[in-house]
């Protein structure tokens, strides 16, 4: 099994750095399975010295060849055989007889065999050759980076371009690959690993002003050697197939489809032809004219495997189960080993809920395949499993076969993540978008792996990678929307939730998400909206009626609090949560007696489940009778000890039972559960500047603030800090800040207020009163009566209480 294993600090990391576009840099100490650390070393190795080269290739140039006809060079070639050259089919149009140069000498050769759709021809040398290339066992292990050579004849001498395989496509029987950097080669020049052994032929594709190297794989060479297919009396002076393979790799399906039908035009009885343009129609989201091509395709070759899988596939489109998978079953009776028919009959079985037929179908296409075809069959079974040893081990076993298969990265993060293995999940991710930078799904996985590791800066990077690349995606937005309310950035939390529901305006859970969001960065009104919304979506939507209720509390509009719990009662009669809300509105209107008949039906309610005790001391705290609310909050933590809106709650209504000591240790505890949570650090630097103890609160709110440079709330708080020690030049700074960015909030220009009159600016101090008494009177009449009465009046700064937990 591969496995990324981390030194005892855990440094496995990719710095992410997020502005438009992220990219990942490696930092020290990342340890990845070899096979990946093996292609990354092929890639940054770009040339060999000369002495590798005459050892590595010796034998390699013995075998290389020049080929002419009517006296001027057209193709290089290969010796693959006594007397057998190896070379690219369109390079001999035009010609009946050809010379071959090699090391000793020159002879003549003739058409042995041709097959066009693979652009492979042998030639039959009259004469004895030296001794034939070394082939590799196939195409189907070079990985992308890998290091190839290609060699030229140029009289006696043999001449050596180093090069990478930058892209791959799998065809039948191999892998074609696209060469870099772009280089001007000869059509035929045998490419070879690093070994000196033969991978393939060079067919330069035209792409404009610079042409591309491409490979024919070797497999097709070995498979022309042992059929010998019959030369046609005219060889076609188009590589169809080369160019195909190259416009693979384009962004341009239109270009791709004309290059297709001008090849049917051509060719019109080659199977592989019609194959290709069926290809080239599903580009175009044409799956009917796709379907019409791939059974002219199987009806031209019944033998051609691949026709019959892609004709499944054109069917599935068109959402004919039956004949997709007649499609794909007789694939694999007329190739068994074609893997790419059983994971498409697979896949179909996946979608069709017949998992044990999908199990059968992924193995046979395992134990079939070879490199990237092994891999993709290995990675379906692995995302079949979802989770547990068997997904890792299949994942993993998917990456020995192909190393650079993201899907299996991707996978195995997941499974990783899924067993808690976050650093290793961590590592597989940032491993993926290594490899596919844009990839979203990656960064958005990336993003849940370092939240879950509780590196919150981490994952609001991924996030914001996985929402620049994929604007469309309302999870990454959702989730970003989450992170950054949870750190108590509520702009940046509204701005992801409103764009999620951009894409998805009928999500009940995102509305009710939006507006809590809302109501934490004190924006009611558009709580309110969003809870209305959801309601009207959903109107037997609990979260919905609850949030829409506790947002009636905070405002003060207590009948409508009391309906919007009755309805949820009504959904769910018992509901400790309903129950507790409903409490608390009759507490507030002045109805004591229902509010305590309220509080021991929640009561009754607690004994089957304990987590109503916190609704009990809700009520309580409502009327006002702080020792039975706190004994309400203990029997809840009793179930639940480190529950933090319960330890909040407690904590308020121990400081207003008068028990400071005690109200800090439970602030100080929600804090240490939950170190990450600003909001929790604010309440505890509100509660330590009530209590006077300014260093510690201004201690408290600036860790808020380390977690959450630009929360409202900690600026507010962390300025009354400030002010109470009075350091009012920062604090004039902060409140000067808050009043640009959001206009005549009371409480920002109170204290504003504040910091002007202590710094003798009586007439800046009564304008901002002024504004004061006109939005707020009564915040006003405190400050006047604070801040404007004569010398030994009692005077403060204008804080917040601390906000009680709410679920």
């Amino acid at each position: 099994m591969i496995e990324l294993k981390m030194n005892k600090a855990g440094v496995a990391r990719i710095r992410l750095f997020v502005a438009i576009v992220t990219i990942a840099r490696i930092e020290k100490n990342m340890k990845i399975p070899s096979s990946l650390v093996i292609a990354l070393a092929a890639a940054a190795s770009v040339s060999a010295s000369a002495a590798e080269l005459s050892a590595a290739f010796r034998a390699a140039s013995d075998a290389e060849v020049a080929i002419s006809a009517g006296g001027a060079t057209n193709a290089q070639g290969v010796i693959i055989g006594p007397r057998q050259i190896a070379t690219v089919c369109h390079r001999l149009a035009g010609a009946n007889s050809y010379s071959v140069r090699y090391k000793e000498g020159t002879t003549l050769a003739s058409l042995l065999a041709a097959d066009e759709d693979r652009n492979v021809c042998l030639l039959q040398a009259a004469d004895a050759l030296p001794d034939p290339a070394e082939t590799s066992d196939g195409t189907h292990s070079v990985l992308n980076g890998a290091r190839v050579v290609a060699l030229e004849r140029r009289g006696m001498a043999v001449s050596a371009s180093n090069l990478l395989v930058t892209a791959r496509s799998t065809v039948i029987g191999g892998q074609y690959m696209r060469l870099g950097p772009s280089s001007s080669l000869s059509d035929g020049s045998g490419v070879f690993d690093a070994q000196g052994r033969l991978l393939g032929l060079v067919v330069m594709a035209k792409a404009g002003k610079s042409p591309t190297p491409m490979a024919l794989p070797i497999e097709w060479l070995t498979d022309v050697q042992d059929r010998l297919p019959k030369p046609p009396p005219r060889l076609s002076e188009i590589p169809w197939t080369n160019q195909a393979r190259y416009l693979d790799h384009v962004d341009d399906p239109a270009e791709r489809l004309q290059h297709h039908l001008r090849w049917t035009h051509d060719r019109p009885q080659s199977a592989w032809a019609w194959n290709n343009l069926g290809n080239a129609y599903i580009a175009n989201q044409a799956p009917e004219k796709a379907a019409e091509a791939y059974e002219r395709a199987v009806a031209i070759d019944p033998r051609l495997a691949s026709a019959w899988s892609n004709l499944g596939n054109a069917y599935g489109l068109l959402g004919n189960t039956r004949l997709a998978i007649d499609s794909y079953t007789t694939a694999t009776r007329v190739d068994p080993a074609y893997s790419k028919a059983w994971t498409n009959l697979g896949l179909l079985y996946v979608k069709g809920g017949q998992k044990d037929r999908a199990i059968e179908s992924f193995n046979a296409a395992a134990q079939s395949g070879l490199g990237p075809e092994r891999a993709l069959a290995l990675a379906s079974l692995g995302k079949l499993h979802l989770k547990g040893p068997e997904a890792i081990q299949a994942y993993s076993e998917a990456l020995k076969a192909d190393p650079s298969c993201v899907d299996a990265m991707e996978g195995l993060g997941l499974a990783w993540s899924e067993a808690g293995e976050l650093e290793k999940a961590v590592g597989m991710y940032e491993w993926v978008i290594r490899v596919e930078p844009r990839r979203m799904a990656a960064w958005h996985n990336l993003g849940v792996a370092y939240e879950r590791n509780k590196q919150p800066i981490r994952a609001l990077e991924a996030y914001r990678a996985a929402v620049a690349f994929a604007p469309e995606n309302g999870q990454a937005w959702e989730s970003l929307g989450s992170l950054s309310a949870k750190r108590g950035d509520y702009k940046a939390a509204v701005e992801a939730f409103v764009n999620a529901l951009k894409r998805d305006p009928s999500s009940v859970s995102l509305l009710n998400a939006l507006g809590l969001t809302y109501a934490a960065n004190g924006q009611r009104t558009q709580a309110e909206t969003s809870f209305r919304q959801a309601v009207d979506l959903d109107p037997s939507d609990m979260s919905s009626l609850l949030n829409l209720g506790h947002l009636n509390l905070v405002q003060g509009k207590y009948e409508a609090a009391a309906r919007a719990f009755d309805r949820a009662l009504q959904k769910a009669p018992g509901s400790g949560r309903a129950l507790g809300g409903l409490g608390q509105a009759y507490a507030a209107m002045g109805e004591r007696q229902r509010a305590l008949d309220i509080a021991r039906q929640a009561g009754a309610a607690a004994r089957k489940d304990d987590s109503a005790w916190y609704e009990v001391g809700r009520i309580h705290s409502a009327l006002g009778e702080h020792e039975q609310a706190m004994a309400a909050y203990r029997r809840a933590l009793q179930r639940a000890p480190d529950d933090v809106t319960t330890l909040y709650a407690l904590g308020e209504s121990l400081a207003n039972a008068g028990k400071v000591a005690e109200s800090l240790d439970a602030y100080r505890r929600v804090v240490e559960i939950s170190p990450l949570d600003a909001e929790k650090w604010i309440a505890l630097g509100i509660r330590l500047n009530d209590v006077g103890q300014i260093a510690q609160a201004k201690e408290a709110l600036a860790t808020a603030l380390k977690l959450s440079p630009n929360n409202r709330r900690a600026l507010i708080n962390m300025g009354v800090s400030l002010i109470r020690t009075n350091d009012l030049a920062r604090a004039s700074e902060i409140f000067e800040r808050l009043n640009v960015e959001q206009a005549d909030e009371p409480l920002v220009l109170a204290n504003l207020a504040v910091t002007r009159i202590r710094s003798g600016q009586r007439e800046d101090a009564e304008r901002l009163y002024q504004r004061l008494t006109a939005i707020d009177p009564a915040m006003a009449a405190r400050l006047h009566k604070d801040e404007f009465q004569p010398k030994g009046a009692s005077s403060t700064s204008l804080g917040e209480p601390p906000k009680a937990g709410s679920r």
